[in-house]
């Protein structure tokens, strides 16, 4: 990431809490989960404030959130937001498979290790993949 990102937060309402969101012009860097258990009432998705508020990358990944959880089948016409995380921007072998997971492995979809290490060229890699995935940034 470059030092000059200005990250921007915001925070969307969900049926498992508060969810927050974080990310710059060029992408989402962080979508963090409310603890564990159960919200005190299942609030609605909202969308974040103004839009001299936010980047695109949070507005389209709020208007994502909110389908996943109230309009399911309008997933597939929603863009996946750009992703702007460190470890998907290394040439690595780990931002090597999660950027292929991202690519070949569609919403819902169930990938084994040794599966997702054949798609990224290296099918004796499963536990490599593993290792990868361990890594994963969680977005």
């Amino acid at each position: 990431m470059d030092a000059a990102c200005a990250v921007k937060h915001s925070m969307v309402a969900s049926p498992m809490g508060q969810i927050r969101i974080s990310g710059c012009e060029q992408g989402l860097h962080e979508i963090k989960l409310p603890a564990a258990g159960p919200p005190e009432a299942p609030a609605p998705p909202e969308l974040p404030g103004r839009p001299e508020e936010t980047v695109k990358p949070l507005t389209e990944c709020a208007a994502w959130l909110h389908a996943y959880f109230q309009e399911p089948a309008a997933l597939q016409e929603l863009p996946v937001p750009a992703l702007h995380h460190p470890v998907f921007l290394q040439d690595s072998f780990t931002g090597q498979v999660l950027r292929k997971l991202l690519e070949a492995v569609k919403f819902g979809e169930v990938v084994s290790y040794q599966q997702l290490a054949a798609l990224a060229g290296n099918p004796k890699a499963a536990r490599a993949v593993g290792g990868a995935m361990r890594s994963n940034p969680g977005l």
